[in-house]
């Protein structure tokens, strides 16, 4: 919609403003977010095979079908892309022996086109077994597959385990992804490789039953091959998920100075080894990557740790804090973050529990994304649910850290979308008190407002920069 104006509101923890701050802000969301959640597992060596299918030819001889849904919406074997409507751009399974086929549910082509009483949902599965195994204590079980399923989380894509053929347990086999998320993205890219931990079934076990369930969703595809039953890890902690956090707990891509010693993580990590863990612990390395001018930086700076405490059993998970860092360099320049979680037994596969987080340290400037830029989406008003109407706003929140602050500017990306044309775009700043009771009294009082800028086809696809004024 044209020639509206579309205040962005910039909301700050921060209960007065004094001293020089610009603050970048984006019109579009980050591809690299903060928290990274960690679900591709690649050791360098792999634990020994106790059972391997590649589906080369069609289905193997113990391979069973079931359909709950009693109809002909089935598992099939396959060696092309999934098709239907909302899946015509999706290409086959790009996994390791995709030429020989594998197994696929292409719940789109099911529903193309609808059916005269709406789209049908799935209630499919195949099962795999007896299947003979040489006991270990700790098992695996690992597959390669290309996903999207639609459209409530509660839909379900699950691996289902069983001993003796009767009584399963269930995994999620797309380990928390939400509906309509593609993986991997795009769909020719190498295909997920996914490992889960079946101790608490397989354990010393000599017979496996394997079933991949797919329940409740109507759309997309789900495609598997090349799935292994292994050896597991004895000794294992894993790093689930990690989140920078610079002073009142919002990830940031680029910090002024004045919050490097607030820099903390929180983490979430499990034991995902068949043994209890004692002495968890994690550490923090900080390090100086290159100048803001692209010479070297000096490298390591130095680090912090955490103890976690109590004993962590077999597939407990846990979440502490590691940090804060204290800051000993205090120089603008591109960082790298390295931690990593340890017990006191050394671990089978250690790059399981590490993970890095980059970001810039610059003088003045905090920003949501960092200097690549790269970005996936919109957003905006028109994201709406009623529309784009005069008076629309959107807001983004940002903590400063101090009440000694002051915000000099706002800077926002405008995407390609030629629709931005024509439109005006005014930045307000707001101050954000999380314990009000109402909307209105949460975003009170103001603090600063730029002039209202016209967009025009010279700014699609560049950073635009509003003084603010106090």
């Amino acid at each position: 919609m044209k020639n509206l104006l579309f205040p962005v509101i910039l909301l700050i923890l921060s209960s007065s403003v004094q001293a020089q701050l610009p603050i970048i802000h984006k019109l579009e969301a980050a591809k690299n977010s903060a928290t990274q959640k960690q679900v591709i597992f690649k050791p360098k060596a792999p634990t020994d095979t106790l059972y391997y299918e590649d589906f080369s030819g069609g289905f193997p001889s113990n391979l069973s079908l079931q359909n709950n849904a009693g109809n002909s919406n089935n598992w099939i074997w396959s060696n092309a892309a999934p098709g239907g409507q909302y899946s015509t751009s999706v290409a086959a399974i790009n996994s390791t022996s995709a030429a020989n086929g594998f197994m696929s549910l292409p719940s789109g082509f099911f529903n193309t086109p609808f059916p005269p009483g709406g789209p049908v949902a799935m209630d499919a599965s195949f099962t795999i077994g007896p299947i003979s195994i040489n006991p270990k204590l700790a098992v695996d079980i690992r597959w390669q597959q290309s996903s999207r399923y639609c459209c409530q989380a509660s839909n379900e894509l699950v691996l289902e385990v069983s001993a003796d053929g009767i009584t399963y347990t269930t995994f999620d086999a797309v380990l928390g992804r939400a509906p309509n998320v593609s993986m991997p993205d795009p769909s020719s890219d190498p295909a997920e490789q996914v490992r889960i931990n079946v101790s608490s079934v397989l354990s010393n076990q000599s017979t496996a039953y394997i079933r991949f369930r797919k329940t409740g969703s109507t759309h997309y595809y789900w495609m598997i091959d090349d799935l292994l039953i292994t050896e597991g890890y004895t000794d294992l902690m894993i790093l689930e998920n990690h989140q920078a956090l610079f002073t009142m707990g919002l990830p940031y891509k680029k910090i002024p100075n004045l919050l490097f010693d607030s820099l903390s993580f929180d983490l979430f990590s499990k034991n995902d080894g068949y043994n209890t863990q004692s002495g968890v612990h994690a550490k923090l390395d900080v390090f100086q990557d290159s100048l803001l001018n692209g010479q070297p930086g000096i490298g390591f700076i130095s680090s912090v740790s955490t103890t976690f405490g109590p004993p962590v059993p077999f597939q407990q998970q846990i979440s502490f804090k590691l940090g804060p860092y204290l800051n000993q360099l205090n120089s603008t320049g591109f960082y790298t973050a390295k931690i990593e979680v340890k017990s006191n037994v050394p671990s089978l596969w250690p790059k399981a529990a590490q993970a890095n987080y980059q970001f810039e340290v610059t003088d003045s400037v905090l920003s949501r994304v960092g200097h690549e830029s790269g970005f996936i989406g919109d957003v905006g008003t028109s994201g709406f649910p009623s529309g784009a109407f005069r008076g629309n706003r959107f807001a983004s929140l940002f903590s400063v850290g101090s009440n000694l602050t002051t915000l000099s500017s706002a800077s926002f990306y405008v995407s390609q979308d030629s629709a931005n044309a024509g439109s005006y775009i005014r930045a307000q700043v707001w101050n954000w008190n999380p314990q009000a009771s109402t909307i209105s009294a949460a975003i009170n009082p103001l603090l600063a407002v730029s002039d209202s800028m016209l967009i025009d086809s010279t700014h699609l696809g560049t950073w635009i920069t509003l003084p603010l004024l106090n």
